[in-house]
């Protein structure tokens, strides 16, 4: 064997090496999340817990709603939220509300629900531990943000806040497009969904970094905390955080409406069957199974290790 074959042997073998390595790592950060989101849903779930699985397994979402400590579920005009589905409106701290889009379908609005519930307790949270939002960069310290801040500059997503066109203050097709035209926006939106897709376990679109991106660039109280006086590498960090939370939050609201066991007691129905029943959407569904197949193992798995805390 030539030794510039044997050389492509061990080069290739060093890349099998390596991605196995990144997958057990993206493995083990999911573990991580759900275990941690499944603690919590189960606090919240105890007090419901009382009916009839194959009759009826919805989630009275709003009643944990007002559990957590929410004041209430308003349902307002899309304009009022600007187009989003739904807002955590803590304007008033001693009495923070859902702000929920009325023009959603149900099942829309009652994950949305579940989302800003988990936004809320976070918020709460950092609160208590008094975490300044800044640090949370931290998660992603051994990000090469560095090495590629030279390609970064010239892309156009940098432009200043300032000379940003609100272009209507929200967020639609239109908005995505235009971030996707902009110089620079798919290493940058590549960058942060790849990333996001790292510490979080499971894939994340460029989709959604696209989204995330359209939003600080169209909706002013966003864009002046995520880019006015920050330098590059705090943007990219603050975008990071940014798409993380927004992730965690649907992680949480998939777990909270549509729990493992409840789940596996429906999984021989249709997709269609099963979102009725748990008042969510078919694409909630075939997304559970997916995430389900592992969530089962990670059970098994602290079963077997001997940790039953969760």
């Amino acid at each position: 064997m030539s030794n510039f074959v044997s050389g492509r042997m061990q080069l290739c073998k060093g890349k099998v090496f390596m991605t196995n390595i990144f997958a057990a790592q993206k493995l083990y950060n999911l573990r991580k999340i759900h275990l941690t989101i499944r603690k919590k849903t189960n606090e919240l779930l105890s007090k419901h817990d009382d009916v009839d699985y194959l009759e009826n397994p919805s989630i009275d979402v709003k009643a944990i709603a007002e559990e957590v400590g929410i004041a209430g579920v308003s349902y307002v005009s899309p304009e009022e939220i600007n187009y989003e589905h739904a807002i955590l409106d803590d304007t008033d701290p001693d009495r923070v509300i859902i702000k929920v889009n009325n023009n959603d379908s149900e099942g829309e609005q009652l994950f949305s629900i579940a989302h800003e519930i988990e936004h809320y307790i976070k918020k709460k949270a950092d609160a208590l531990k008094k975490t300044d939002r800044l640090k949370k960069a931290d998660i992603f310290k051994n990000t090469d943000i560095n090495k590629k801040t030279f390609v970064f500059e010239k892309a156009d997503v940098f432009i200043k806040a300032d000379d940003l066109a609100a272009r209507g203050g929200y967020v639609d097709k239109k908005a995505v497009q235009y971030i996707r035209k902009m110089k620079g926006s798919t290493l940058v939106a590549s960058y942060i969904a790849e990333t996001v897709s790292g510490k979080l376990g499971k894939n994340v679109s460029i989709e959604q970094a696209y989204k995330e991106l359209a939003k600080v660039f169209f909706i002013d109280s966003i864009r002046k905390s995520i880019i006015r006086g920050k330098s590059k590498e705090q943007f990219i960090l603050n975008m990071v955080n940014k798409l993380y939370d927004e992730e965690m939050a649907d992680y949480f609201a998939a777990n909270l409406l549509v729990p493992t066991e409840r789940f596996i007691l429906w999984e021989d129905k249709s997709d269609s069957e099963i979102a009725k029943a748990f008042k969510v959407s078919r694409a909630c569904i075939k997304k559970r199974r997916e995430e389900i197949k592992h969530e089962l193992n990670f059970i098994k798995f602290n079963i077997s290790s001997g940790d039953t805390k969760v």
